[in-house]
């Protein structure tokens, strides 16, 4: 008979230390806070692109590699960084994503320049590359069999309430009070979810999960019913997450105010009024 191991230090568990299921849907909503913070942040920043460019000098094509850059490490390290955190307990991976990914919103929004802004970024993909996929994976072992298709809808609903609040808000936020406030209040966020995870989540929660080793990965999508249902996924993502970070040049850069005043964003972030009889409305 196999025997249970704890992760971490390798000692023999105790089945009431195996991070049982539990009834409660609580240790999901904690969940779904770290999801939430990292859909916002992910999101928010293609709005406030053009703010970034001008506030830092430069143009707004090699601005956009924030978005780009962010895209390509989250994708490629998070296969990695799983497996790497594999001997640790599953509360203690997603309490280092969080811890990371906030970190790098504190980065970002002191980043004195481009250069350190994109190491920020960087931080933050890591981060949520081996979060994402750890919260959904534990989401649905510590919830009976018959509430894993809930808890796992209410962690991905996170990234989903992320797009419809998060995002016009860190955009409201961010043209207001410009855009390093963004970068503050996901960082609030991110310190919130570790609360939440620390106090919601137990410390052995999923402890008997397995961790698939990269060859096995590798070996899963060379399956052709497999590959056929990640080509959907990946041509359905190209078109609904490309004209993201495109859209703010090409949408219009001024909003009239009720009072018939219009507002344009300045370098800082913030908006400037102008009369609609002025020269500068015209």
């Amino acid at each position: 008979m196999l025997q249970k191991y704890d992760l971490k230090f390798a000692i023999p568990l105790k089945g009431e230390h195996l991070g049982q299921p539990q009834p409660s849907m609580l240790p999901a909503w904690f969940l779904a806070l770290g999801t939430f913070a990292i859909g916002t942040e992910g999101f928010m920043i293609a709005p406030l692109l053009p703010t970034i460019a001008a506030d830092l000098g430069m143009s707004l094509s090699a601005t956009a590699m924030l978005v780009v850059v962010f895209t390509l490490v989250l994708a490629l390290s998070s296969p990695i960084g799983t497996v790497i955190t594999g001997g640790l307990r599953r509360r203690d991976t997603l309490l280092l994503a969080m811890t990371i990914f906030t970190v790098g919103n504190l980065i970002a929004a002191f980043a004195p320049g481009f250069g350190t802004l994109m190491f920020a970024r960087i931080l933050m993909a890591v981060a949520a590359g081996l979060y994402a996929p750890n919260a959904n994976a534990l989401a649905g072992m510590i919830v009976p069999t018959e509430k894993r298709g809930r808890a796992l809808a209410i962690v991905s609903g996170g990234m989903t309430i992320a797009i419809t609040l998060g995002l016009p808000l860190g955009s409201i936020i961010g043209h207001a009070f410009g855009w390093r406030s963004t970068f503050l209040m996901v960082a609030a966020m991110g310190a919130i979810a570790i609360i939440g995870i620390l106090t919601g989540v137990g410390r052995n929660a999923g402890a008997h999960m397995a961790i698939v080793s990269i060859a096995d990965r590798i070996g899963v999508i060379r399956q052709a019913p497999v590959l056929k249902l990640l080509s959907v996924t990946l041509f359905w993502s190209m078109g609904a997450y490309t004209p993201i970070p495109i859209s703010p040049p090409i949408s219009p850069r001024r909003w009239a105010s009720p009072t018939g005043a219009l507002r344009q964003p300045s370098r800082s972030g913030a908006y400037s009024r102008h009369s609609a009889c002025s020269p500068a409305a015209h």
